[in-house]
């Protein structure tokens, strides 16, 4: 299974109806402050959690973890013994549309008009929404000066 990126996990988990906010509080701290991007690992301990998370009780924290794992979100895996953390795996019980950002350049689209002046497919790209040659002459004063007599 390929792994997920993790903003886009946890966009998924903010946007699950099911789960309450206390539950999307956590997968929040899991995916921003303890996802590790270069390793993939995701095993911060319960006492961790606790102390990220100073507004929640301990239980509250365990039954938001179990309520992520019984809804497919996290793969928990149990560590037995001196040394071996609990591991977690962002899962998803649903697919994951990622986010794509558009390449540079390319037109935008806009869904509802605007009142002021129409936005033009060159102010989008970046260029510069005037061309000089055809000011006229009120806009551009350097074209013939207005020298007192």
């Amino acid at each position: 299974m390929p792994k997920l990126n993790r903003f886009e996990w946890l966009k998924a988990v903010l946007q699950c109806a099911d789960l309450n906010s206390s539950t999307k509080a956590v997968a929040s701290a899991l995916s921003v402050q303890f996802a590790n991007d270069k390793t993939g690992q995701l095993n911060p301990s319960l006492k961790t959690l606790d102390e990220f998370l100073a507004g929640m009780s301990l239980a509250t924290i365990k039954r938001c973890l179990r309520q992520l794992v019984e809804f497919g979100w996290l793969l928990r895996t149990e560590g037995r013994g001196a040394g071996n953390n609990t591991e977690y795996d962002f899962r998803a019980p649903c697919n994951i549309t990622p986010f794509r950002p558009k390449k540079k350049g390319a037109p935008a689209t806009l869904s509802t008009p605007q009142k002021s002046t129409p936005v033009t497919e060159k102010r989008l790209t970046g260029e510069l929404s005037y061309i000089k040659d055809q000011q006229s002459k009120e806009q551009n004063p350097a074209a013939e000066p207005d020298l007192p007599d």
